[in-house]
């Protein structure tokens, strides 16, 4: 019986680590089996070469590739399945947060968060009422729960609401309101407080401004 040893990335190994490898490997050849893994041959001194035996291992193939990333893909989904329930809209988001992480142009990759929270602010902001308050706050945390920034969400609100016609004093109030709560939120510990905040204000503004208007 003897041990294995690998190393990975040999050719990294300076040539006075590689010259004690060869002493070693003279020692303890009886006991022991030495895999050396690299790119670069040409980087290995030659006392050390002239004693392993050089296999060229051919790069994988494209359907060798492709399965290992068929697999891998298939387990991460799996993962978001199970997390959010067999809730397909959140399982969706939860894809669409990780190509945001990793895009060039993050927010064209968060279409369906955008859908859903432009309907949220359908939900609060027409025909408002403080009694939609606590549906609301499911809504929010289903996003916070898929881990959709926080300052996209700030972003999606405040273009909803300025987008709509109303007068430009409520318009600024609408600013400040979310300038303030999206700069709490960067050091608030739950994310979903600032962002209920602000749309509770929201809606209350919204409420005064259309008895005003009667």
């Amino acid at each position: 019986m003897y041990r294995i040893f690998v190393f990975k990335d040999a050719e990294f190994l300076s040539e006075g680590a590689q010259a004690g490898l060869r002493r070693t490997l003279e020692t303890y050849i009886r006991n022991a089996r030495v895999i050396l893994h690299l790119e670069h041959l040409s980087k290995i001194i030659e006392p050390l070469k002239s004693r392993c035996i050089c296999i060229r291992v051919p790069l994988p193939t494209e359907e060798e590739i492709l399965g290992v990333l068929k697999d891998i893909s298939e387990k991460f989904f799996k993962t978001l399945i199970n997390k959010h329930g067999r809730n397909l809209r959140k399982c969706i988001m939860a894809l669409e947060m990780t190509v945001y992480s990793n895009s060039a142009k993050p927010h064209q990759s968060l279409s369906v968060a955008s859908t859903y929270i432009n309907e949220l602010c359908d939900f609060a902001f027409v025909n408002p009422s403080q009694i939609k308050m606590k549906e609301c706050v499911t809504k929010i945390q289903s996003l916070i729960t898929c881990q959709i920034p926080v300052n996209f969400i700030f972003e999606t609100i405040i273009k909803y609401l300025l987008r709509n016609n109303f007068d430009y004093k409520l318009k600024y109030y609408f600013l400040k309101l979310c300038a303030h709560f999206s700069f709490l939120s960067e050091s608030s510990f739950d994310k979903s407080v600032s962002l209920i905040a602000f749309i509770v204000n929201a809606n209350t503004a919204i409420i005064k401004y259309n008895l005003a208007r009667k």
